[in-house]
């Protein structure tokens, strides 16, 4: 065939063989040539295949508002995002945005180029929560130690809602009495320094992360070392009159021990200690009290009950009851327990002791 033509094919015969090469034979015709295409071949390559990889998605809170999708293909070519739950998530390039509550689902595809073939799209489905839930610390009491104690070990107690891992800070507004508070496994450490004593506040914080919480506590160095006897270190005043017998012994501004006995036969014991007092009252005739080296002491006895009602300048309450030989005992380790013992009004004898918990 010399020259141009514009051909048309009638038919073609198509064989493919090993190799991959094909091979056809076709009839032409045109107005002024009619004949046969004896043979031509052409060859195909085959796409290389490409595989997505998206890990599953944490549910999350409403309050993050968006995510980063991070998904990758084995192609390094551009991923394609597309949101299934417009109501609930929406997706711009590679970051999903949170509208409301609920379960969103996102699938990732890749179409594939001259080289990769398409990828088989993945979709993961995760739960956006109404809002994320502070982290709980529980209360932390006011501590008070002796000067130049050892040590102090408070285990804090914790919950994460949504089981998630938790970071613990914590600060002091005085390192002149204590070193620096560390925490190691939810237990904070407290160590006073040698021959100091006062008062610092210690602030607990707790994080998942988005959210935080925290608590605020006392910590009290009384100027005094374990053993000491209040009576020798401290200063003793005793006031009485008519109606009323009181001894005061005067440690320091802020730690004061008081005894109470009035002539109509009520007995009282007060200890001021960290802004707050210990008090115990016995309305019952018969009843005495006393300074004690660690505190004060109020009791009562008869023939088959006997009742013991203590108190320390640690701010600790404890309290023994005997009867009919059975002794039980109750403590308070909360500074700012309040104790009566009084008769109720069936005549019955009452111990009642209570503490504020904040």
């Amino acid at each position: 065939l010399i020259g141009s033509a514009s051909l048309s094919v009638k038919h073609l015969n198509m064989q493919y063989n090993a190799i991959g090469y094909t091979y056809a034979s076709a009839y032409f015709s045109h107005s002024h040539y009619i004949g046969e295409i004896d043979e031509f071949s052409f060859s195909t390559t085959a796409l290389t295949p490409q595989t997505i990889l998206f890990d599953p998605i944490v549910d999350q809170n409403l309050t993050k508002n968006s995510l980063a999708l991070t998904a990758t293909t084995t192609s390094n070519l551009k991923l394609t995002y597309k949101t299934l739950t417009p109501t609930i998530c929406t997706i711009s390039e590679e970051l999903v945005s949170f509208l409301s509550s609920g379960t969103c689902t996102i699938t990732v595809s890749q179409d594939g180029n001259n080289i990769f073939s398409t990828a088989l799209p993945i979709s993961r489905s995760f739960s956006i929560l109404d809002n994320n839930v502070l982290p709980i610390l529980h209360p932390i009491p006011n501590f008070i130690v002796y000067k130049n104690s050892t040590t102090k070990q408070i285990f804090l107690e914790t919950e994460a809602i949504n089981n998630d891992e938790l970071d613990f800070f914590v600060s002091t507004n005085d390192t002149s009495l204590i070193e620096l508070p560390i925490i190691t496994n939810n237990t904070l450490l407290i160590t006073p320094k040698i021959d100091k004593y006062g008062t610092t506040d210690i602030t607990v914080t707790i994080s998942d992360g988005e959210l935080n919480t925290s608590k605020t506590f006392s910590f009290y160095i009384i100027p005094l070392e374990d053993g000491d006897d209040i009576e020798q270190v401290g200063n003793i005043n005793t006031f009485e009159d008519e109606n009323l017998t009181q001894t005061t012994a005067t440690i320091s501004n802020d730690l004061k021990v008081k005894t109470k006995d009035y002539s109509n036969g009520t007995v009282s014991h007060i200890i001021e200690v960290a802004n707050k007092e210990i008090k115990a009252t016995s309305y019952l005739p018969g009843s005495t009290v006393s300074l004690t080296p660690s505190g004060a002491h109020t009791s009562y006895n008869n023939t088959n009950i006997f009742i013991d009602i203590n108190a320390t300048i640690l701010g600790e309450a404890i309290h023994t009851l005997t009867a009919n030989n059975i002794t039980t005992q109750a403590k308070s380790k909360l500074n700012g327990a309040q104790t009566t013992l009084n008769r109720d009004q069936n005549n019955l004898i009452q111990l009642i002791t209570t503490v504020e918990i904040v």
